[in-house]
């Protein structure tokens, strides 16, 4: 009896290595994952059509990145530091991250001995059913156990390894949407910036020609007086006085959505003013000029592209666990406890208990499951990749797209800079042959008025010249790195 006995772990022990060896034999029949999607760069041609403007450089991906340090304005910098450090858009992506940091683990995890420890108690009464049972009564009897439990399902044909990989790539998208997020919030809160100091400056502008068009009233209404205007020249003059009063209040609502818009960016609530955004505390803004790289550098830049990629590969990932789930399961088990009546009894060696085993599981019909999912899966492969290639196609564009408004609106201010100046030159002569006594005084005011509206002109231009130097920034995936830790696997 002790002989068998004996022979019973051996021939366990033999089993499992068998079904080990079997299992190491057919996972050389496991399928390779996928390659992610394939990297989709421009040709060299592409760079020759980025020809640069007077706001763009030569430069390198880390003069993107470090781009916003170079702002000249400490109010403007305060307000993207703010900004990223309370937006609420920027606090959803972080929990995204620590959401796909958790399940990383969870992947992981899976590859992994499972150890359960068990223990229980109870009482019962027994009753015998046979001859026995009927001389002697029944009896009640206390049992106490303990169990260890131990299982590892062995990741021989890479299901595991490849969920590891998918979350990985999961993982690096979401700190790539981060970056993204982060980008966007910073391009989004300079524009509002901007378009504000323009708006304080256009209202100035406004308010001197409000002047101006009353000295002009009253002089035309000195001249109807007098015979030399009519009274349609002197409700013309009255219209417009009261149309730019008008515009002042349409400058006021503007300033202050933009007031209202730079709070909530920068996660505060839109109530108290902000005297540093007052117009006289404003300091010109001046953009430092965007660094032209190389195009293979940008594209690696952008995270939208990098979380594009990052996805293409969760899907190759999500292929290969599909491809994976036509072959075996193999589970090594290990066990180990005590049983007795007595408590006392729990722990000595004739109530000591083991086992181990191991098993193997393979889907023989699944009702067209197994194909279903592998297809889908596939499909999706296949989505992310194309997804991938408009991605990269749809950043050169936007890329060339902003260029060409750069470009546009560069040359725009240079042709209203030399109207700005005929304009002053033309004031000039005005005011000279007025105190010559040559020209009336309404010819002054015109020519003030005309450089009112050169400088107006001017202004909104340059605010979109500066606007267009943030939607290149942002086109080439500059800005800061996203402050999270580093995903080393």
């Amino acid at each position: 009896m002790s002989g068998a006995a004996s022979q019973r772990p051996t021939g366990i022990v033999r089993f499992t290595l068998l079904m080990g060896v079997l299992a190491a034999a057919m996972a050389g029949c496991a399928p390779a994952t996928p390659p992610p999607a394939a990297h989709l760069a421009p040709d060299g041609a592409w760079s020759q059509a980025s020809r640069p403007v007077d706001t763009v450089r030569s430069g390198a991906v880390a003069d993107l990145r470090s781009w916003f340090e170079g702002l000249p304005d400490p109010t403007l910098r305060r307000l993207v530091d703010e900004a990223l450090a309370g937006n609420l858009d920027v606090a959803q992506a972080r929990s995204r991250i620590r959401s796909a940091r958790a399940q990383l683990d969870l992947a992981r995890s899976a590859g992994l001995p499972s150890v359960n420890l068990g223990a229980n108690t109870g009482r019962a009464r027994v009753q015998r059913q046979d001859l026995a049972g009927r001389i002697f009564p029944a009896f009640e009897i206390n049992q106490f156990q303990t169990e260890l439990a131990a299982s590892w399902e062995l990741d021989l044909f890479g299901s595991v390894a490849a969920s590891v990989e998918g979350a990985r790539a999961n993982l690096g998208s979401a700190e790539a949407s981060l970056r993204a997020t982060q980008i966007s919030l910073a391009a989004q809160v300079m524009q509002v910036y901007i378009d504000l100091r323009s708006l304080q400056y256009r209202r100035g502008l406004a308010k001197d020609s409000i002047t101006s068009q009353r000295d002009t009233l009253a002089l035309t209404r000195s001249r109807g007086n007098s015979g030399l205007a009519t009274q349609v020249d002197v409700d013309t003059a009255d219209t417009q006085t009261v149309q730019i009063d008008a515009a002042l209040w349409l400058f006021d609502e503007s300033i202050e959505r933009d007031r209202h818009a730079l709070a909530v960016l920068t996660g505060r609530a839109p109530l108290g003013p902000d005297p540093s955004l007052d117009a006289a505390s404003a300091p010109p803004t001046v953009l430092p000029p965007v660094p032209i790289v190389v195009p293979a550098q940008w594209l690696r830049n952008r995270p939208d592209i990098l979380a594009a990629d990052l996805q293409a590969q969760a899907a190759a990932a999500q292929l290969a666990v599909a491809r994976t789930s036509y072959l075996p399961n193999v589970m090594l088990t290990a066990g180990g406890g005590a049983s007795a009546y007595r408590i006392q009894d729990l722990f000595s060696t004739p109530s000591l208990l083991w086992s181990t085993g191991a098993g193997l599981t393979q889907t023989l019909f699944s009702g067209g499951r197994l194909d279903a999912n592998r297809t889908a899966a596939e499909a999706a492969l296949e989505q992310q990749e194309l997804s991938y290639r408009k991605t990269v196609l749809t950043a050169m564009q936007d890329v060339e797209d902003q260029l060409s408004v750069l470009r546009g609106e560069s040359a725009r201010v240079r042709m209203l800079e030399q109207g700005l100046r005929l304009s002053t030159a033309n004031r000039d002569r005005a005011r000279d042959l007025f105190r010559a006594g040559l020209v009336d005084g309404l010819t002054v005011l015109v020519a003030e008025r005309s450089v009112l509206s050169a400088s107006d002109s001017l202004e909104q231009a340059r605010e979109q010249q500066q606007l267009a130097q943030v939607s290149l920034f942002k086109a080439m995936g500059g800005g800061w790195i996203a402050d999270v830790p580093p995903n080393k696997g």
